[in-house]
């Protein structure tokens, strides 16, 4: 699942 992170400063990353 891609998600946006916590700090939602960085690109969407994946989640494993």
């Amino acid at each position: 699942m891609v998600r946006l992170n916590t700090d939602g400063t960085k690109d969407a990353t994946f989640n494993i």
